[in-house]
């Protein structure tokens, strides 16, 4: 994959996420996108009987103190009206398990933009990807001669486990690239911010693993 990149903008930026700490979008943003992160990882409890889609985001939005909207445009060309009935009970599940739930069995999705959890369609959702650096140095053996096979498997690890169907070799909108750095190893992925925070959830269980001790394989028993 190394050899295959073709993002000659993006190589910018993964040197510059390595090499520089300037936030990107205004504080207000990034605190109101952090405030979203914390909310998906929350407990909720939902009882609805055929409530409006309407009320139900209105609801979600007084409960979970967030920016939470329709994109009425993509549900009116996919002809979803925001009266359609949800029924739904859910209880203690995280609110990202909520909202799945909630929107798969009317073929929506939802997403976030800049400091908004939009509820929307997969077409729209996939129509705004998200460019992300991840260093995976951590990750990948080092070898003198900065052998990419590592990083490729690694790559090739993510995309045939998480969403495999949302990746471009299948058809899919994502991409993702492997980059052997000066600073480190990263990927360069671009996928839908619900992609991503499954890949970040891979990599942190990767890193739970790779620091666990290591247990000594019991001893074979000894012959009389």
């Amino acid at each position: 994959m190394c050899a295959n990149l073709r993002w000659g903008s993006v190589v910018f930026l993964a040197v510059g996420c390595l090499t520089a700490v300037t936030p990107v979008g205004a504080a207000g943003e990034l605190q109101a996108a952090k405030k979203i992160e914390q909310a998906l990882n929350q407990p909720v409890s939902l009882d609805f009987v055929e409530t409006p889609l309407a009320d139900v985001a209105e609801f979600l939005r007084d409960s979970q103190h967030l920016n939470i909207m329709l994109d009425r445009k993509a549900l009116e060309e996919s002809g979803i009206g925001t009266d359609t009935p949800v029924t739904m009970r859910v209880k203690d599940v995280s609110f990202e398990s909520a909202l799945e739930l909630l929107l798969s069995p009317l073929d929506l999705t939802w997403t976030v933009r800049r400091d908004v959890l939009l509820i929307t369609t997969p077409d729209r959702a996939e129509s705004a990807l998200e460019i992300k650096v991840y260093p995976v140095a951590d990750l990948v053996p080092k070898t003198e001669n900065q052998e990419s096979a590592p990083l490729d498997r690694l790559a090739d690890t993510i995309a045939s486990t998480v969403e495999p169907s949302s990746w471009d070799e299948m058809g899919g909108p994502g991409a993702i690239r492997a980059l052997a750095l000066p600073q480190g190893a990263v990927l360069v992925v671009s996928q839908t911010y619900s992609v991503h925070r499954k890949i970040a959830a891979l990599l942190s269980d990767l890193r739970a693993v790779a620091s666990a001790p290591v247990s000594a394989s019991p001893s074979a028993p000894q012959s009389p």
